[in-house]
């Protein structure tokens, strides 16, 4: 009765039924107010401090004060304690806070206070006369998750700064007491996290578990972390009191469970407990397939059925196992309401383990996958746990303000695999050490990954093997993540991510041993040497053409002559430049093979020009192409650096499939774009700048790539003290090489420039940042795994690439803006394409030119509105620069807007009379005139923009043609890639990946064991292997408060 008393007492009040008199509600009044008394002691007593310390509970700041001064006065704290499991916790903390003005919903709840209501701008407290104080203006109210009852914070911390008194009431309790309650209304803001509500915060905390401190390969296990309970019971002497690390309340169930020890025959984890009552103290003892109670581990089959590829896998004694602790390093300085904290923190953990695996396999390869090995098929190993898990979370208190972390991890395996096998082949090997990964943040900075470690003891087991084939390439690699969420890191709902790729492969290759020659010298594939672009020549002028002469192998390869628009690129046909079968050991030989490269201006008829000369080699091979990849020449001319070569050199026999997997269109948008007000004014304090609640008509994005200028004007509206805008429409680039989007290498110079972002307020650069580095190299994301996949591929394989990137003050000032970089990449005709004229053109004066061109992710059934006008080339001067700052640029030029050019078109999309809708790209096509009455003249260098809206009332997407020049007579010749180049070859790379995969025939097999009998009583298949770790930190669903 009393517990039902109490529990409806806790809830929500009811109304009594009828009507009493006032003696008579008297008692009843005083029998709430107790039990509300109570009801606050129970709910105190639920925080749950880490490793049931009681040190780590919320207390009143009152007691770590310096001084006896009213107003911010300093409080610290230290704590070391070793439990009596041997870990030890550490906490340490100093803050600047007024202690007389923070509320703490857990230290003060066994003195009467209590939240009654609870809103994202208002609280409710019943208090006690002695606390009404703290509830004046400006002052915090503060609770734990466990503490306050806050539906709307989803198991977050209460923040509450107080913005004024609402009402406040006196409540009379009992006449044996008489104490004086008050129920308080609040106006308040809820605060994002504990940075906002302090002035300066320093806090540092650490667990390690006696596990962690000695590198050992079995540690005892000591740690209590639920799963393990009995088994450290048993091990106490009966004369011992039993003492565990956690005490729970009554109302808690003690069987928490933990994370499985040991794999089942599939390998998969024991589910017997729940994975989703992961313990962080399971750190300790932390593992895949291995039994920590028994020291073991099983050894689990698996059926593999992946892309071209069946067999089964056995992996004999695999396991991972990690001793280690956790840490958070934070701190924080906030100068007042108007501002934004300067948040710093590290996390992470530090620790040992160890991991080994011998893999034996059974495999009949049914095609050759040609799979990218960093996007390459899943193993079935930790399907269960490619989605977060997480730990429970981790609570203590830094005095009265409560702090959560909750650590969590996934797991994934991948395998893939190039050329054709059969047969069986088993390696391994194993490793031990040490390893301390970590997430750093800084608010001004960013994120930034630290991992220091190191690896002893690691043997690898040498291959045996009974097999066919010519050259076999596989590698698997595991994907371990170690995920952080909590109040502390500033990001609201962001996962943080430390994710590590450990991997191994093995190459297979069989070649002759005539002459005692080594298999690898003998292993002829063709040499592809083949030019990309050239950077860093200086002009626009349709007259000078520049091609590039290549020297490998004994051949002698050219491009066309093709202008520079910024930066010279080039499409010609792929087999132009074969350079013919060579050796791997040969290319690879750095002293002896050199790939030369010259460059030629070609100026009208007159004789060609040669600007200057450079050379590269092949150091090193991966998956078929030289490294580093793309290769970048810099040409030089009596030691002055003329220009920047960039090559694809590829040692594969067919390289097609490979370059146009290279080739993609893009579509750039800014959907957000976030101003930091309080730092742009920090910069430049001389400068007008837009007041709040202005239209930033001012503010654009201007994207640098390829010698050319892109600009995106931003709307929305100036706040403070951030502003969030977003771009007025997406920039449809042509297809072209992927490769040009990375970084430039350094020793090409100021002769090539890597792609930026550049932010503009009116005429002024106030920002700029480096694209990073976009990931294009996944051929299944790419291009798809139908058979319709590949260059001819539509808008369904396409592949979208968010970017959140932090623009700097020029000069490597702080960061003013963050922009969100949304890249789509598309197959070529399923992109927004011209596809007449295709390349650089010259028309004729008052003629009427066909243009015909393709819109990625086209409606078919739509009717589409085109706005098109001619787009003048001229030199921008220095009193003309406010007025150019909104053009695209071509190098140091200008794209001026012909106003009498522009025309209107309407109209829907339609394909070649007899082809197929799935393979011809729907087109549109309009007649674009040329005249001296449409503002254009003759030798104009012009390009024509295409503008259109899809589907939204303020987004536009545009397009630009080639460059064309304007003559004085009818159209005189086209200056584009022939009709045999990237298209046609396209199409036959897609319809040779349309060939039938089946599995060989027993008749069929035995011939081909028999034409290779010669070389199976031989030998001659060669090993090589490989072994690493890749390392990077990941933020998702960053929301920023």
């Amino acid at each position: 009765q009393a517990q039902s008393q109490k529990h409806l007492a806790c809830g929500t009040p009811r109304k009594a039924a009828g009507h009493h008199s006032r003696t008579q509600m008297a008692p009843r009044a005083g029998i709430r107010f107790l039990l509300a008394s109570a009801c606050a002691r129970n709910i105190a007593a639920t925080f749950i401090p880490f490793a049931d310390v009681d040190e780590l509970r919320p207390r009143r700041l009152h007691e770590f004060c310096r001084g006896e001064k009213r107003g911010i006065r300093v409080c610290e704290y230290a704590l070391r304690k070793t439990l009596d499991d041997e870990s030890d916790i550490e906490l340490s903390w100093k803050m600047e806070v007024d202690p007389d003005r923070v509320l703490s919903l857990d230290a003060e709840a066994e003195h009467g206070v209590r939240l009654r209501r609870c809103e994202p701008s208002l609280l409710e407290l019943e208090l006690p006369e002695s606390h009404v104080e703290r509830t004046v203006d400006g002052a915090l109210v503060v609770g734990s998750r466990f503490v306050h009852g806050c539906e709307h914070l989803a198991g977050r911390q209460l923040y509450h700064r107080v913005r004024s008194v609402l009402a406040r009431q006196p409540r009379t309790g009992p006449p044996s007491r008489s104490p004086l309650v008050h129920v308080v209304r609040l106006s308040t803001v809820e605060l994002a996290s504990v940075a906002h509500a302090v002035p300066s915060l320093r806090l540092s905390f650490a667990w390690t578990p006696s596990e962690a401190k000695a590198l050992t390969d079995f540690p005892e296990m000591k740690t209590d972390y639920g799963l393990n309970r009995h088994l450290l019971a048993s091990r106490r002497e009966t004369s011992v009191k039993q003492r565990r690390l956690f005490s729970f309340p009554k109302s808690i169930s003690k069987d928490i469970g933990g994370f499985s020890h040991a794999g089942d025959s599939n390998g998969n984890f024991d589910m017997k407990n729940g994975v989703v009552n992961l313990m962080p103290k399971q750190l300790s003892n932390f593992g895949w397939n291995w039994d920590f109670f028994m020291n073991t581990t099983e050894e689990p089959d698996f059926d593999l059925h992946a892309p071209g590829i069946i067999g089964k896998v056995k992996i004999r004694q695999p396991y991972i196992k990690v001793h280690a602790g956790i840490f958070l390093n934070f701190s924080s300085q906030f100068e007042g309401i108007a501002s934004t904290p300067k948040v710093s923190w590290r996390a992470g953990i530090k620790g040992h383990g160890r991991v080994q695996a011998r893999v034996i396999g059974s495999m009949n390869t049914t095609s050759d996958a040609g799979t990218d090995p960093f996007y390459a098929f899943k193993l079935p190993m930790f399907a269960k746990y490619e989605n977060p898990t997480w730990f429970n979370k981790m609570d203590f208190a830094a005095g009265s303000f409560p702090i959560t972390m909750e650590p969590g991890f996934k797991c994934a395996a991948t395998m893939y695999h190039r050329g054709n096998f059969k047969g069986a082949a088993n390696f391994g090997g194993k490793t031990r050490g040490w390893l301390e990964p970590a997430l750093v943040y800084d608010s001004v900075k960013g994120f930034d990954t630290e991992f220091h470690g190191e690896l002893q003891e690691t043997e690898i087991w040498p291959p045996m093997w009974l097999m066919f084939t010519r050259r076999f390439e596989m590698g698997v690699m595991l994907k371990p993540s170690l995920l952080m969420k909590g109040d502390f890191a500033e990001l609201q709902s962001a996962t943080m991510a430390i994710e590590g790729r450990p991997y191994a492969n093995i190459t297979i290759t069989r070649g002759d041993k005539l002459g005692g020659a080594d298999a690898g010298s003998t292993l002829m594939k063709k040499l592809t040497v083949y030019p990309m672009r050239v950077t860093g020549i200086a002009g626009v002028d349709f007259n000078r053409k520049f091609k590039v002469i290549i020297s490998a192998n004994g051949a002698t390869l050219q491009t066309t002559a093709q202008i520079n628009w910024g930066s010279v690129m080039y499409s010609d046909n792929i087999s132009s430049f074969d350079a013919g079968p060579i050796p791997e050991s040969v290319l690879m030989n750095t002293t002896e093979t050199k790939i030369l490269v010259t460059l030629v201006e070609v100026v009208g008829d007159s004789m060609p020009n040669t600007l200057g000369h450079g050379e590269v080699t092949c150091p090193s091979i991966l998956n078929g192409e030289c490294q580093p990849s793309p290769a970048s020449v810099v040409i030089r001319k009596n030691g002055n650096v003329v220009a920047s070569v960039q090559l694809m050199v590829l040692w594969q026999d067919n390289p097609a499939s490979w370059i146009f997997s290279r080739v993609r269109g893009m579509a750039l948008s800014f959907p957000a774009v976030i101003l930091r007000e309080d730092t742009l004014t920090a910069e430049y304090p001389s400068v007008s700048l837009p007041v709040p609640g202005a239209r930033a008509s001012q503010m654009s994005m201007h994207v640098v790539h390829g010698g050319q200028t892109y600009v995106v004007e931003l709307a929305g509206t100036i706040q403070s003290p951030q502003s969030s805008l977003a771009g007025s429409k997406t920039i449809e680039l042509s297809p072209s090489f992927t490769d040009t989007w990375k970084p430039c290498a350094p020793a090409a110079g100021s002769v090539c420039d890597s792609p930026r972002l550049e932010l503009y307020m009116g005429s002024m650069k106030i920002a700029t940042a480096a694209v990073p580095g976009i990931d294009f190299t996944s051929q299944t994301a790419m291009q798809g795994t139908s058979g319709s996949g590949g260059l001819l591929a539509r808008s369904g394989t396409a592949m979208e690439v968010p970017s959140e990137i932090a623009l700097l003050a020029p000069g490597g000032g702080k960061a003013i803006a963050i922009a969100s970089l949304r890249a789509r990449a598309v197959p070529i005709l399923g992109s927004s394409l011209f596809l007449e004229p295709s390349g650089p053109a010259v028309v004729g004066l008052s003629s009427a030119e066909r243009l015909r061109w393709t819109v990625a992710g086209v409606d078919r059934s739509r009717t589409y509105v085109f706005s098109m006008e001619a787009c003048r080339l001229q030199h921008q001067t220095a009193q003309s620069a406010i007025a150019f700052t909104s053009m695209r640029k071509v190098r140091n030029q200008v794209l001026v807007p012909i106003a009498a050019s522009r025309q209107t078109f309407r109209g829907r999309c339609t394909s070649s009379p007899g082809a197929s809708a799935d393979t011809s790209p729907c087109f549109f096509e309009h007649d674009f005139y040329f005249s001296e009455g449409r503002g254009l003249h003759q030798a104009d260098q012009v390009v024509v923009r295409i503008s259109w809206k899809d589907g939204s009332i303020t987004q536009t997407h545009e397009m630009y043609s080639p460059a064309l020049k304007v003559s004085s007579g009818r159209r005189l010749q086209a200056a584009e890639a022939s009709a045999s180049g990237v298209p046609a070859e396209a199409a036959e790379a897609s319809k040779a990946g349309l060939s039938p995969r089946r599995l060989w025939s027993q008749s069929a097999w035995n011939a081909r064991v028999d034409a290779h009998g010669q070389g199976c009583d031989r030998k001659d298949l060669r090993f090589q292997m490989g072994a690493g770790m890749l390392v990077r930190g990941k933020v998702d669903s960053i929301d920023v408060p």
